[in-house]
């Protein structure tokens, strides 16, 4: 919900995600350093003044520094009730006066499990952003009631202190799982398939790691998990080489077997090594700062210092090496297998180190992921992730190609498009290596806009089309809709709205509001290209609606690929002041309602 909410500042990176489980690990971290210390009293303050924290207005800050403008905004919004909140399950543990409270944790990330899964699935598509957040507030409220009576019958329990080497699992297991939880979903997500609802499924075999450890213990077998990871890690790393090369299906089966059963390994010693009650609080903040740690180093620390996702094999050869200490404890004949497969699953991350800068001219790693500049068989390419952003042919480089051919909607549109006196002046969300530059004429203006500064320095230092075109070429920096709010009437002739990376969308780019904004800039007489080229989502109805919500009739432009000019297939939506047809099936999405699930393809009978 959160992100969900930011989403409009921040572009729609699939970076948001990653900063806000690394905000919620921190957010964990405090509430499980407050319970550690907390009376019945100041909690009940604590909670009181959670209330008030509701009713604060969202700051306005500066995205030029995304991950720490995110951090900062959490933090001002949500940050002390999200803290109360995080605290619950160690106080009540705590408070219950149970011999073995631990099962009570197995609960809470039952729970947990269940909210992840209901929201994209039950509450999205159902309810619209402005009500959830009413139902969030409600909810804290409601908490804050029952937090009375819980509170007043607390049974205060005495703090101990546990041993050095106990801490330092219990930090160093929940740092190696988060890391690698984060690690995982980057993989999936940048490398691998941008898919809809795709970072819920690593997530949730996170939490039922820890269900399936504190619930019993005894169904984590040490001996079967260490043998399964020693297959598994090698597995993954051999996967992370191949990229693309190998079906979707086998990366997510593959990637999400070894999150689990390195989740297990870590949690499954965490479980071992749970002290008694007395310890209890002191144990749940060590669990907390571990993942946060852990949290912090993948989504802050490493950016900074990988031009490659090296976190991925470093997290896998740091869950082989936590697992290593307790292949010691007994003499069972399967040891030495578990002890040598342990040792190579430490060894063959290390290996492969960096397998995702081989082969790349150009490699830069920021916030939105990593870019990389390829070239083979007579072509340079532009790939964010598994994303295609552009490319250009070596021997040819004045031809359009990929969904910018001759014969794409975008191509006829800026070819034939009426020119007055002064040229066509142009818009573009999204610069990819700019090779709709190649289009512009003497007199004409493109203007692109372009969110990832490191797209904008790699289409001018290793592509031609902006330099070679006969146009004015301007590019500006930063969120389009951002930036077309604040500007004076641009009066495009041709504003193309092509921001999309795959299947993850920009869902501010394509609703009413944003509709709103475009048609200020747009010529009379002008027209609205939107690309909508797609393997999961029919985002043509949505499209259809944007248009009805300004006036406009919307008609959908197929294209075929050619090989010889480098062309793929293009599916674009082109718009034009009219009366929308009564019978085309049309979806408005709203800035405070939206949902992927009727777009799915295939889903309520939307055409793929």
């Amino acid at each position: 919900m959160v992100a969900k909410t930011l989403l409009p500042a921040f572009g729609g990176a699939a970076s948001v995600w990653t900063v806000c489980l690394l905000f919620f690990q921190t957010a964990l971290m405090l509430g499980y350093a407050y319970a550690h210390g907390a009376n019945r009293t100041l909690h009940l303050g604590v909670v009181a003044a959670g209330i008030l924290a509701l009713g604060v207005p969202v700051p306005q800050f500066n995205p030029a520094h995304p991950s720490w403008a995110i951090l900062r905004t959490l933090a001002f919004t949500i940050g002390l009730p999200v803290m109360v909140l995080a605290s619950t399950s160690p106080l009540l543990q705590r408070w219950s006066g149970l011999a073995l409270p631990y099962r009570l944790y197995a609960l809470s990330n039952a729970a947990s499990l269940g909210a992840l899964l209901a929201y994209p699935f039950a509450m999205e598509p159902l309810v619209p952003l402005s009500s959830q957040w009413v139902f969030w507030r409600v909810g804290y409220i409601l908490f804050a009631v029952l937090s009375i009576p819980a509170a007043w019958r607390a049974r205060e329990m005495p703090h101990r202190s546990a041993q050095l080497t106990l801490r330092v699992l219990w930090l160093a297991a929940p740092a190696v799982s988060a890391a690698l939880l984060m690690a995982v979903t980057a993989q999936l997500t940048q490398e691998v398939a941008a898919v809809p609802f795709l970072w819920v499924v690593p997530l949730a075999v996170y939490l039922i790691s820890y269900i399936v450890c504190f619930e019993k213990t005894g169904w984590y077998r040490r001996r079967l998990f260490a043998i399964l990871a020693s297959i598994l890690i090698p597995i993954s790393c051999t996967l992370a080489i191949a990229g693309v090369n190998i079906a979707f299906w086998w990366h997510l089966a593959g990637h999400t077997a070894t999150l689990f059963v390195c989740a297990m390994l870590c949690h499954g010693e965490l479980a071992l090594a749970r002290p008694t009650p007395e310890k209890l609080t002191s144990y749940y903040l060590a669990i907390a700062v571990g993942g946060a740690v852990g949290g912090l180093l993948v989504a802050v620390v490493a950016p900074q210092v990988f031009s490659t996702y090296a976190e991925f094999p470093l997290a896998l050869a740091a869950c082989a090496l936590l697992a290593l200490p307790g292949q010691w404890v007994d003499t069972a004949p399967v040891k030495r297998a578990a002890m040598i497969g342990l040792c190579l699953a430490v060894v063959v991350p290390i290996t492969v180190l960096t397998p995702s800068g081989n082969g790349a001219i150009d490699a830069r790693r920021n916030f939105y992921g990593i870019l990389r500049v390829t070239e083979s068989a007579g072509k340079r390419t532009l790939t964010h992730g598994a994303i295609t952003h552009g490319s250009q042919l070596l021997d040819r480089p004045r031809t359009p190609t990929t969904y910018y051919g001759f014969s794409s909607a975008a191509g006829r549109e800026l070819d034939e498009h009426a020119r007055g006196p002064s040229g066509l002046r142009v818009g573009v969300v999204g610069l990819g290596v700019g090779t709709l530059a190649r289009y512009g004429r003497t007199g004409d203006t493109i203007r692109f806009y372009e969110l990832n500064p490191e797209v904008a320095r790699m289409a001018r230092d290793h592509f031609t089309f902006l330099r070679d075109s006969a146009a004015r070429v301007e590019i500006v920096e930063g969120d389009a809709r951002l930036q077309l709010q604040q500007e004076p009437d641009q009066n495009f002739d041709v504003l193309v709205i092509d921001a999309f990376s795959s299947d993850a969308i920009p869902v501010h780019l394509l609703t009413r509001e944003a509709a709103a904004i475009y048609r200020r800039h747009l010529a009379p007489g002008g027209t609205l290209l939107v690309h909508i080229s797609n393997h999961t989502l029919n985002l043509e109805p949505v499209v259809r609606g944007l248009g009805a919500s300004i006036g406009y009739k919307a008609q959908r432009v197929d294209s075929g690929s050619d090989s010889t000019q480098g062309t793929h297939a293009a599916t674009w939506m082109t718009l034009k002041s009219g009366t929308p047809a009564a019978h085309e099936p049309s979806l408005l999405w709203t800035d405070n309602f939206s949902s992927l699930m009727p777009v799915l393809a295939g889903w309520h009978g939307v055409r793929r």
